[in-house]
């Protein structure tokens, strides 16, 4: 039987990139919070004793950014600057502009569109990825990263590790270590690091992508691949998936009340993963279970 080894990082919540996506999503619970029709578009980057905040912000809300970039920071864990980051002191800049009116008028038509026909806000692909290997339907590797990375962060906080730094080290980094900035880390680095002796076998999984273009309400495309360990062919699940999803983004915030804030709810899902969590507020970990027709 064929084996490989296979690894996979995490990254804690004092990262410099995931520092700049706690506080950029921390305002955009505050701002969703007071009014579900916010336009967020909020950038973070940090280097030693520095936080600036950036980007389009359209919303009736009233938010004050520094508080929430200082008690972001706070809870975190950088409070002194022997860690690179001192909340109460440390310099924080702000430069917010509302959205662009010509991205305005395109993807929502300055909040006159109905919900099917809002648009996407940017071009892009999104992948969306599910294996049978955890309870979680995430890759084992991930969800022992993730769970150790956690549990780093757990241990310093109640004092039994206390002298890890907010990053999950005891050397020099966060901001000091190096810059952050909002979604750099998309494959992680520097975190815990997990490496799984895999048999060769067959595993369900399957991957989606679905691609945008910016204003555009439909998807351009929607590809299945489940690298021949579907039951049924790719083409029949496809069919399953366009006739019980609606992709349409404003479609897909009404479905999973994506305009939802507070309770730092996107706070949470800027460190430890979007996925694989057992929390009610990340409503879209319900499974849809689909059956095809007879």
């Amino acid at each position: 039987m064929d084996t490989f080894l296979f690894t996979s990082e995490s990254v804690n919540e004092g990262h410099p990139d995931k520092l700049c996506d706690q506080v950029s999503d921390a305002i955009l619970d505050a701002c969703l919070e007071q009014d579900p029709d916010s336009k967020v578009a909020c950038e973070t980057c940090t280097k030693t004793n520095m936080v600036m905040v950036f980007g389009e912000i359209t919303t009736k809300a009233n938010v004050d950014y520094e508080k929430i970039v200082r008690t972001t920071c706070k809870n975190i864990g950088f409070t002194s600057p022997d860690v690179g980051l001192d909340a109460d002191n440390c310099k924080v800049l702000v430069n917010i502009e509302q959205q662009s009116p010509d991205i305005a008028q395109g993807v929502h038509g300055h909040l006159t569109k109905k919900p099917e026909e809002i648009g996407a806000g940017d071009q892009g692909h999104m992948f969306g990825y599910a294996t049978d290997e955890t309870p979680e339907l995430m890759p084992l590797t991930h969800v022992l990263a993730t769970k150790l990375g956690a549990k780093l962060t757990e241990v310093r906080k109640n004092g039994t590790c206390a002298w890890l730094r907010p990053d999950g080290r005891f050397v020099i980094g966060g901001p000091h270590g190096e810059e952050g900035r909002l979604s750099l880390t998309l494959m992680v680095d520097g975190g815990p690091t997990v490496v799984v002796l895999f048999l060769e076998k067959t595993q369900l999984r399957c991957i989606v992508q679905v691609s945008y273009a910016i204003g555009v309400a439909e998807p351009l495309s929607v590809f299945v691949d489940t690298y021949k360990t579907g039951t049924i062919p790719d083409k029949d699940i496809l069919v399953l998936i366009k006739e019980n999803f609606d992709f349409r983004p404003g479609m897909m915030s009404i479905n999973l009340d994506l305009k939802r804030g507070g309770n730092f709810r996107y706070q949470k899902t800027a460190a430890y993963g979007h996925f694989g969590r057992d929390d009610p507020d990340f409503t879209w970990e319900t499974v849809k279970v689909l059956k095809p027709k007879a």
